[in-house]
């Protein structure tokens, strides 16, 4: 931070504006730097200037209040109204605003003093005879001090606000020019390497004028080795017209510390050169001297003459700023011309300025047109508001460019505009606002709860919508839980959570609990992330109760089928050893192959089903499709399961005329047979058992059914019967064998022909299952 204020800016630049501002407010403006001293003040009012600042003891209080106001950001905190207001010791409320550059107050801008109400005019006369004021004449002073107004307070507030930000940008831009400075200092030859590559000519000349350092542009423009020049006087380059100047220039430079001024230096050869120089104080080698880098005016004299008489009251203002400045002038015609720019306005927009230096607004600048921009600078030229705003320009939804703009008014009819470019930070802020918005639409759509877990303190952070319907919390209620809360285990693992956030562990399985009490069980996996400088734990939670369910269900399963393999196979074996071990006669050998040659079949069958399965699941579909006759099949299926002699009543209604289909028959051959099995199976000896078909023309379909008077099936049931290992839960059927595959492998017959298999059945009426087939049969290539 300086040590000064007036370090960082032109002191006489500045008081001149304020002078202006008191002249059309009428408050005194003052500027005290950071420990309180006064750098220079436009003025204070008479009861200050003749008593209160002027007497010994007196002026000691009004330096205790200058040095309140130095101090309020590090003692009080910031104002909340933007200005301190505070009464000084003499009686008087004085009104500053800080200036501040990254939480440091380097200065503070007082801009008002002002009296309390007259109900406490005898504190001002107990100050009169504490200090031996004539009363009279110092109370007459005091009455004409006007009476504090907040309201009066904030205009004032508005006006003075664009100095107290352009001495706080101007601060900043001091402190990155010292930063600078600093490196520069630290390696000469970059320095040298600058200074001999300008494109102006420098010099360095000390107090008495006499030159001491050039650069290589200074010897070439003027016609002089390095030797002939750093034995000269600077006063031997100038132009004789100019001569009697430099002496006054020199010293406006030691006093304002720099100075830009126009001159003309000679050649060797005498030819005159037009030049602007640039000087100021500089340390060299450890003495003070004036470095002046003189620019070739030859070229765009004409042009800066324009630009700089449009600029003169602001001139080391503008072109000491980084940021851009527009000054505009409303004539009487109400049209509101640009006058000039700084270089930073340059840059920033990428245009030359001075080319449109004397146009209209919208002559200069066609986009802004169409805006509220015009307007808005016709009315802080005509009433001295101050308008701060962002102005964005969009291409198809993209920003373009960006700049945040502080617009005030300089004098009657004329104003500044200062800006900076901020199209980084709002294409940053546009494209993580894009990014949020996609991280919170997936967030918001996975199927899989998620919960953004605070690693230090294990609370629920955030939810998504799946974790609400998972585990029944609002994520209101979710934001009161601790991860561990949902935990169904009666001592969760804080072990497995720290192997989670130290990332030992990717994935774990554990029981949880939902809002009612109900426990289900869970597959965990988690990742750390920092999240506004916090450690956080992204956890990913899928309810596994269903494939819990499959796994159990398939071991069962698979239990069964092992059974239903081992029975045949026991019985085949135990017959082959009596054949092979015994002498058996004829007829028993006969009735022993029968046996076995069943219990073969029926082995087959089980593997067959099994396989059939899994290749019609893998899409293996064989295609022999071929037209076929439902009727005959029907018999010899019905017949088949007669000959088997179970006891059941087997009947077939069939049609005699019944259209020919399209399809597999050896597949929907295998349907029927299982559909058969199980009708028989799960019937009561006696019961019945239909085979049917019936031609369903709305469709042209055949409807094929098989129905049974047995136990019937729980409608809890009926969207499971055709899933894989699935058997129906009875008290009377746990001894009755079977894998669970038959109504499965039915189904894909089903889904292999396009045909659908429905089932209509209720505990103690029986089952009805029909599987209906289109005549034309599937389309293949699908």
């Amino acid at each position: 931070m300086p040590n000064f204020l007036s370090d960082i800016i032109d002191v006489a630049s500045i008081r001149s504006l304020l002078q202006g501002l008191q002249q059309a407010t009428g408050a005194p403006v003052s500027l005290l730097d950071h420990n309180g001293d006064v750098l220079f003040s436009s003025g204070w009012n008479r009861a200050c200037e003749i008593y209160h600042r002027k007497h010994l003891k007196s002026s000691e209080r009004c330096r205790d209040s200058d040095r309140f106001f130095a101090g309020y950001l590090e003692n009080e905190g910031f104002p909340e109204d933007e200005f301190i207001t505070h009464t000084c010791a003499n009686g008087l409320i004085e009104v500053g605003v800080p200036i501040i550059i990254d939480d440091y107050q380097f200065a503070t801008l007082l801009f008002g003093q002002f009296r309390p109400e007259t109900s406490e005019f005898n504190r001002f006369r107990e100050i009169a005879v504490e200090f031996g004021f004539d009363e009279a004449p110092y109370l007459e002073e005091i009455r004409k001090i006007p009476i504090y107004d907040e309201a009066r307070v904030k205009k004032l507030l508005a006006v003075y606000s664009g100095i107290v930000e352009l001495l706080s940008r101007l601060g900043r831009t001091y402190r990155e020019e010292q930063q600078t400075r600093t490196k520069l200092k630290k390696s000469e030859e970059k320095f040298r390497e600058l200074f001999h590559h300008s494109s102006d000519a420098i010099y360095i000349v000390d107090q008495s004028g006499q030159i001491i350092e050039v650069n290589k542009v200074a010897c070439d423009r003027q016609g002089y080795s390095y030797e002939e020049l750093t034995s000269m006087n600077v006063r031997e380059l100038d132009d004789p017209l100019f001569v009697d100047k430099i002496k006054d220039q020199i010293s406006r430079i030691r006093e304002d510390r720099s100075y830009i001024f126009e001159s003309a230096h000679l050649h060797k050869d005498g030819t005159s050169i037009p030049v602007e120089i640039s000087g100021r104080i500089i340390n060299f080698e450890g003495q003070k001297a004036i470095m002046a880098a003189a620019r070739d005016l030859s070229e765009r004299q004409d042009a800066m003459q324009a630009l700089q008489r449009s600029e003169v009251k602001f001139r080391s203002i503008i072109d000491s700023s980084p940021m851009g400045i527009h000054l505009y002038y409303l004539d009487p015609e109400d049209r509101l011309i640009f006058t000039g720019a700084n270089s930073s306005a340059d840059a920033i927009l990428g245009i030359a300025h001075q080319d449109l230096i004397g146009k209209t607004i919208e002559e200069a600048f066609p986009g802004v047109k169409h805006t509220e921009i015009p307007r808005r600078y016709r009315s802080i030229c005509n009433n001295g508001e101050v308008w701060n705003n962002e102005q964005i320009d969009y291409e198809d939804k993209d920003i373009r460019g960006a700049f945040e703009i502080h617009a005030f008014q300089t004098n009657p009819k004329t104003m500044a505009v200062f800006f900076i470019d901020i199209t980084t930070r709002k294409i940053a802020e546009q494209t993580l606002r894009e990014s949020e918005e996609k991280y919170r639409l997936l967030f918001s759509a996975e199927k899989d709860a998620i919960l953004i877990i605070d690693s230090k303190t294990l609370m629920v952070v955030e939810s998504n919508n799946a974790a609400s319907s998972m585990y029944q919390y609002t994520p209101d209620e979710f934001s009161r839980l601790k991860i561990l809360d949902l935990s169904a285990e009666p001592q969760p693992s804080r072990e497995q959570i720290s192997s989670l956030l130290s990332g030992d562990l990717d994935l774990m399985e554990a029981q949880h609990k939902k809002k009612d009490g109900t426990f289900f069980p869970v597959e965990i996996t988690a990742g750390t992330f920092e999240w506004h400088k916090r450690s956080m734990l992204v956890v990913i939670i899928r309810d596994i109760s269903e494939r819990d369910r499959i796994t159990r269900l398939k071991d069962e399963m698979l239990s069964a089928i092992s059974h239903e393999m081992r029975t045949p196979l026991t019985a085949i074996l135990g017959f082959n050893e009596l054949l092979l071990n015994e002498d058996v006669d004829p007829e028993k050998t006969k009735q022993f192959l029968e046996l076995s040659h069943q219990e073969g079949e029926r082995l087959r069958e089980l593997i067959d089903d099994l396989l059939d399965l899994q290749r019609l699941r893998a899409g293996f579909t064989g295609e022999n499709f071929a037209s076929i006759q439902i009727r005959p099949m029907l018999y010899e299926i019905a017949n088949i399961f007669r000959e088997m002699k179970t006891g059941h009543s087997i009947e077939v209604d069939c049609p005699d005329k019944l259209p020919d289909i399209i399809a597999n028959e050896q597949k929907i051959n295998r349907a029927l047979k299982n559909l058969m099995s199980n009708a028989i199976k799960y019937s009561p000896a006696g019961g019945q058992v239909k085979l049917a078909a019936k031609h369903i023309k709305s469709r042209q379909a055949l409807a094929l059914t098989v129905s049974d008077t047995g136990l019937g099936i729980p409608g809890d049931a009926h969207d499971q019967l055709f899933d894989r290992f699935f058997r129906v839960y009875h008290p009377e059927i746990k001894n009755i064998g079977g894998t669970g595959l038959g109504l499965a492998l039915v189904k894909e017959i089903a889904k292999l022909h396009d045909g659908t298999i429905s089932v209509e059945s209720a505990p103690g009426k029986g089952s009805q299952f029909t599987l209906e087939l289109p005549l034309s049969g599937p389309e293949l290539d699908k």
